[in-house]
């Protein structure tokens, strides 16, 4: 689609394939180094326990869900969204889906992809 070497990268090694949301976007960042690749997805104001990752085929699923609190009020107007998305991303052979390691920290949820592995279905636990 571009002709760029960071679009081209992210198109085949790590690509974002679906995106489910309400109202807000959730902004992510994928990072290349030598030996791993690191997703990092901003998620202010969600909780580990709102987090639910896992790798199915080939594909990291990052799901995270709020159970929405109806007792601040009557919103007049609201463009944030509390409720939840899930994210996509397919894995090329270089992942090693038994060193797949997330942290969250500060609304940051970092994950972090080692190179080098076969291919093999794994729950990600967050830390």
């Amino acid at each position: 689609m571009f002709n760029c070497p960071t679009y081209s990268l992210y198109e085949n090694i790590l690509t974002e394939l679906t995106t489910t949301h309400t109202q807000a976007e959730y902004k992510d960042d994928i990072i290349e180094l030598d030996d791993k690749f690191i997703i990092e997805l901003e998620l202010p104001g969600f909780q580990k326990s709102d987090i639910d990752m896992d790798i199915k085929k080939d594909a990291l699923h990052v799901t995270v869900k709020k159970e929405v609190n109806e007792s601040k009020g009557r919103y007049i107007h609201k463009s944030r969204s509390d409720k939840g998305f899930s994210k996509i991303y397919n894995l090329s052979d270089e992942v090693d889906r038994e060193k797949i390691e997330a942290t969250l920290l500060d609304g940051l949820l970092t994950i972090t992809l080692s190179k080098g592995g076969e291919a093999q279905p794994q729950k990600i636990k967050i830390f």
